[in-house]
């Protein structure tokens, strides 16, 4: 019985092939005539690497102690890549992108309200991005009806100035997000400057005051010769001390040679306790006390210490800021073009032989579906009839 449904089928079908194979030539040719009155679509294409985003902004970089990068030439990660194209995507890159195109005084959007401009030209446009970051930009441009040849030369050349119009507008606004980064990190860099400047002066008028007050001109080198003359004097006062001693048990108290080695012992005690009160002559303009020494090389190194980062600091800042004013007056482009659009040589769309081929067999499918159902039923109302008599 399934042999005979079959061998019934192609019968069927063989008996119609006229009405099915005509219909469905018929069918094609429509199609290949619609083909040729319908607009024709031009596809240009383009491929930016926009540089590479990084997860601080300039400024937090500063704060955490980075450096900002003045190279814009890094390759671009996904996850920038997909901010470039929201840039695209935004009401701003569309004015640019019209106003490069000349799309503005066109006809099918000269009326329109710039929301729907927008909107109409989103839908021109297709965005791919692989996976190392790169950016695909695809743009399409129809021609009207029945196109002549001028018409199809100005699709061309309109589809391949929307792609270069797009790379123009996100390098435009880029850049302009990049200046304005840099202003920002310039007239910031400046208040901090002005400041560490400020604190910088300060230390310095700290350290004279220091300086002056304590009577210190080279800390170290002073603290030594007061040491060293300290020792010297010591040494002489017990070189002295034994000699009296000795001079006592064995001359008598009493004797010349014994008043001279005691005052030349009190001579040197008193110059050992005025050097530990700050100087042998009252006049030293740089004596420090002993006693003070601990504490004066303590405070002196606090302050010189701070006053070294101060200055590190203030260079630190001066270079940034000299950094940030080069990057805000060098018109930099911001992405790399890997290939400009040029005019499409074939449109992409209507492919005519597709179109015909696929009208052509959807229709042969169609028929011949809608034949052998109109034969099935007609056998069964035959066979139903039948089976009543």
């Amino acid at each position: 019985m399934g042999q005979q449904s079959t061998i019934d089928v192609f019968a069927v079908l063989w008996q119609r092939r006229r009405l099915i194979l005509g219909t469905a030539i018929v069918v094609a040719v429509v199609v290949a005539v619609y083909s040729l009155i319908m607009p024709h679509t031009y596809m240009a294409i383009g491929t930016v690497m926009p540089p590479r985003q990084t997860d601080q902004s300039p400024l937090a970089q500063l704060l955490t102690g980075g450096t900002v990068p003045l190279k814009l030439s890094d390759i671009e990660t996904p996850a920038s890549a997909r901010l470039a194209l929201d840039i695209l995507k935004s009401q701003r890159a569309a004015r640019i992108i019209l106003s490069q195109t000349g799309l503005e005084d066109h006809p099918e959007f000269r009326d329109l309200p710039p929301l729907a401009q927008w909107g109409k030209l989103l839908g021109m446009f297709d965005y791919f991005i692989n996976s190392n970051g790169l950016l695909t930009i695809q743009a399409y441009f129809k021609t009207p009806y029945f196109p002549t040849d001028e018409e199809e030369a100005f699709a061309r050349q309109m589809a391949a100035k929307l792609v270069n119009a797009a790379i123009t507008a996100l390098d435009s606004i880029r850049r302009q997000q990049y200046i304005a980064s840099a202003r920002q990190m310039r007239e910031y860099l400046t208040r901090a400057l002005r400041r560490a400047r400020h604190r910088l002066d300060s230390l310095h008028t700290a350290m004279a005051n220091f300086r002056k007050q304590h009577n210190i001109l080279q800390l170290e080198q002073q603290v030594s010769a007061i040491v060293q003359a300290a020792i010297d004097l010591a040494v002489q006062i017990a070189e002295t001390q034994t000699k009296l001693d000795l001079a006592r048990l064995e001359l008598g108290p009493d004797q010349p040679l014994v008043h001279q080695l005691a005052a030349k012992l009190a001579a040197l005690q008193n110059r050992y306790r005025a050097l530990q009160e700050g100087g042998l002559v009252p006049e030293d303009a740089l004596a420090i006390p002993l006693s003070q020494i601990p504490d004066l090389s303590k405070e002196y190194a606090q302050l010189l210490q701070e006053l070294k980062v101060q200055e590190q600091v203030t260079l630190f800042l001066e270079q940034q800021r000299a950094q940030e004013e080069l990057k805000e007056e060098k018109n930099i482009p911001t992405i790399q073009v890997l290939d400009y659009a040029q005019p499409p040589l074939q449109r992409y769309a209507p492919r005519r032989a597709t179109m015909v081929l696929v009208a052509f067999f959807a229709t042969v499918i169609v028929l011949s579906v809608l034949v052998v159902m109109r034969e099935l039923r007609r056998q069964m109302k035959e066979d139903s009839t039948q089976a009543a008599q």
